[in-house]
């Protein structure tokens, strides 16, 4: 993940890993992609997604969903 990266970059490249059950990774990314963009709502919805899978915080999850 490169700090040259932008949010819609970040975001394409945590979807990607989310298909592929890359759940850390994937919530790295879109966690990323979420500080670049903090009013993305599909960023919102994948990274509470991942998290959801990934690490089973299921309040933040819920939250971000």
């Amino acid at each position: 993940m490169s700090s040259n990266s932008t949010a819609s970059e970040l975001l394409d490249r945590g979807l990607r890993l989310l298909e592929a059950d890359h759940y850390a990774d994937a919530a790295r990314n879109l966690r990323a992609s979420y500080e670049k963009d903090p009013t993305n709502p599909v960023c919102l919805s994948y990274l509470g997604l991942a998290l959801a899978l990934g690490e089973r915080t299921y309040g933040e999850a819920e939250e971000l969903c």
